[in-house]
């Protein structure tokens, strides 16, 4: 049986899309507005003001049930918006990325193509358009920023990464369908022979890049399957969080972070960032005057971390036992992390996003004790979404 939890800010009902009483609750625990017979949950999408979540119950296992949960601009005083078949382009299995900062607009799908979210009648005329044929531009990622800029990378060659950055992302999904629309500019990383993936974040106005380069089996030692990875960092460097080791007020062209070869997965706040290794090692740089780096400063304020630092849940680096990282997720001005023992969280609980009755923000990580995996349940059943101000927790057996 599966189960959902969600702390923090539910001001749209986000979070608890049935009680209208419950709006100004900072902290909403088990998700009761499920259905009891719940047999599988995800949290697909967060935005600001909506939450795309997807279930299935016991009944019907086969019947994937599509829903927003929050902001609904069609009909106000209604929070919960089913997703008909209709406004989706492919099938669910078939969407290889969520879009939209503010609200849900759209999706990245797995052959390449950009779609909007078609919920209503102009948006499905605009699906079926012919301009959205076989010749429009395919991407390989896309992120949003809070400022509405968007970073883009085309579907081009595996060995030079040409990306693209849009003014909105209405001008990249219309720009995609006409023949002579140009992006604001574009922006190159290199990367090496046999490059297959990209990954983008972006937060307020700074971006990240990695790039994963397959290392294949040489007769020497090296397994097959393995990667090389370089992280790249751009934009809005008041705070560090371009990870540079020095704190500017913009970075023009991307920069490659030393010392971390090995990322596997990043993610940005606001206004810092995370970048989690394969090895299960965790890194965090930028504003931290919340506490969201998660790395206690005896500084009053807290300081910016403008170089990556690992993060050490448990503070128990000095033994050798530094915690692996399964997961981890920035939320505006906090920072959730998944690991084999449990729930780690840190950086402002102003609106309990953090899932803690006491509203303060804390400045190393926390272990949340109601998320301990037990006999009954592994560290492997569990996962974690962070929106700006709140987080999500669920379980599927």
């Amino acid at each position: 049986m599966a189960g959902a939890w969600a702390f923090g800010s539910n001001l749209f009902n986000q979070l608890d899309p049935d009680n209208n009483n419950n709006k100004n609750n900072k902290i909403t625990n088990l998700l009761n507005h499920l259905p009891n017979n719940l047999n599988s949950f995800h949290v697909l999408h967060l935005a600001d003001s909506q939450t795309l979540v997807e279930y299935t119950t016991s009944q019907q296992p086969d019947q994937h049930c599509l829903e927003i949960w929050g902001f609904n601009p069609h009909a106000p005083s209604t929070h919960r918006q089913p997703v008909p078949h209709r406004a989706l382009s492919h099938p669910l299995d078939q969407i290889k990325q969520w879009l939209g900062r503010s609200t849900i607009l759209g999706y990245l799908a797995r052959d390449g193509t950009l779609n909007p979210l078609a919920m209503t009648q102009s948006h499905q005329e605009e699906k079926l358009s012919p301009r959205r044929g076989r010749n429009a531009p395919r991407y390989r990622a896309v992120t949003i920023s809070d400022n509405g800029l968007v970073l883009a990378a085309p579907l081009r060659s595996h060995t030079h990464h040409q990306l693209e950055l849009w003014p909105s992302f209405q001008e990249l999904l219309h720009g995609a369908s006409l023949d002579d629309a140009k992006p604001m500019r574009s922006i190159n990383v290199t990367g090496c022979a046999g490059e297959t993936e990209i990954q983008l974040s972006s937060g307020a106005a700074h971006f990240l890049i990695l790039t994963h380069t397959p290392i294949p089996a040489d007769g020497h030692g090296e397994k097959d399957g393995a990667y090389h990875s370089s992280l790249y960092a751009f934009g809005d460097n008041r705070f560090g969080q371009v990870g540079m080791g020095t704190r500017s007020g913009w970075v023009d062209e991307p920069q490659k972070l030393s010392g971390l070869d090995g990322t596997a997965h990043i993610d940005c706040g606001l206004f810092h960032s995370l970048a989690l290794g394969r090895d299960g090692t965790l890194y965090t740089f930028g504003h931290n005057r919340k506490g969201q780096c998660g790395v206690a400063s005896t500084e009053n304020p807290p300081l910016d971390t403008a170089a990556p630092l690992l993060v050490d849940l448990g503070g128990n680096g000095q033994a050798g036992t530094i915690i692996d990282v399964l997961d981890a997720r920035c939320g505006s001005e906090h920072t959730v992390a998944l690991s084999s023992n449990g729930l780690w969280l840190a950086g402002s609980n102003e609106l309990g996003q953090l899932g803690m009755a006491n509203l303060v923000s804390h400045f190393d990580f926390q272990q949340h004790l109601d998320f301990i995996p037990t006999q009954h349940t592994t560290h492997s059943a569990w996962n974690i979404r962070a929106g700006r101000w709140n987080t999500f927790v669920w379980r599927n057996n």
